[in-house]
C-alpha cells in the first residue's frame, strides 16, 4: 500500500489489532471519564515532587509525562520512527497472533506544540500533540501523541481509525506472528530494543531477559 505524500507521518505498534484509543477510555468508550482524569492529574502534579519528575506548566505536558510512565490518560502514543513502532508490534514473539503497525499521515495545521496554550479537556476534535523532548524515553522512541476527547452525547471518544475526520489518513499494515522473533533480532542490530527505547534499569532488565530468553526456555 503506497502512502501519500502530505504532512508528517506517525507511527505506531501493536501486539493486536484493535481500534485506535487511548488506555483510559479503551473498554468503554461511550463512558465520559474527564471528571476522573482530571482528578488522577491533580493527584499527580500534587505528589509527583516527590519522585522529582514532575514540574510542568501545563496539563498538556503533564499528561504527556503520566502517558510515557504508564498512567491511563486520553492520549494515544505514536512514533516518528517507523522501526520503533514495528518493535512494539513484535513484542510479543510467542504469540500466535500478528503484530500490528498504523501509519497516520498528519497535517500540520492539525497539531499542537507545547506552547499553544490548549486545553487538553476541552477539545472539540482529535488533536495532534507534538511534546517537547524534556525526558530521555520519549527522545528514544520520537515520541507524539494524539489527543481524544469525548465528542458528548451518544458518541464517547472516538477511536482515530473510526473518526471521519481521520481515517481516511490512517494506514494498517500487519506483521505475521512467524516472522516477529526474527525481526527483533534485527532491531537489535539496528540498536532498537527495550534497553535503547526505555532507559533506565526497567529497560536494561527487560533486554536482558530477552537476550537470554533461549538459555531459560519458557520465561517468555
Amino acid at each position: 500500500m503506497e502512502i501519500p505524500e502530505a504532512g508528517i507521518v506517525l507511527f505506531r505498534g501493536q501486539s493486536l489489532s484493535a481500534p485506535l484509543l487511548p488506555k483510559l477510555v479503551r473498554k468503554a468508550p461511550l463512558n465520559d471519564v474527564t471528571s476522573i482524569e482530571r482528578k488522577m492529574l491533580g493527584e499527580l502534579r500534587r505528589q509527583g515532587p516527590l519522585v522529582g519528575e514532575v514540574n510542568r506548566p501545563t496539563d498538556l505536558e503533564l499528561l504527556a509525562i503520566a502517558q510515557h510512565h504508564g498512567m491511563a490518560t486520553r492520549l494515544l502514543d505514536w512514533s516518528t520512527n517507523p522501526l520503533v513502532a514495528l518493535w512494539f508490534a513484535c513484542t510479543e514473539p510467542t504469540s500466535e497472533h500478528s503484530g500490528h503497525i498504523y501509519v497516520y499521515r498528519v497535517y500540520p495545521e492539525n497539531i499542537e506544540g507545547e506552547r499553544s496554550g490548549v486545553d487538553p479537556f476541552g477539545l472539540a476534535m482529535t488533536r495532534v500533540f507534538r511534546p517537547s523532548l524534556n525526558s530521555s524515553r520519549l527522545a528514544a522512541q520520537g515520541g507524539w501523541f494524539t489527543i481524544h476527547p469525548c465528542m458528548g452525547g451518544t458518541f464517547g471518544y472516538k477511536a482515530l481509525d473510526e473518526d471521519p475526520l481521520h481515517f481516511l489518513s490512517i494506514y494498517h499494515f500487519e506483521v505475521p506472528g512467524t516472522q516477529k522473533r526474527a525481526i527483533l533480532h534485527s532491531l537489535d542490530l539496528l540498536g532498537i530494543n527495550a534497553r535503547t527505547l526505555f532507559p533506565g534499569i526497567d529497560g536494561l532488565v527487560q533486554h536482558m531477559n530477552w537476550v537470554f530468553s533461549n538459555d531459560l526456555p519458557g520465561m517468555l
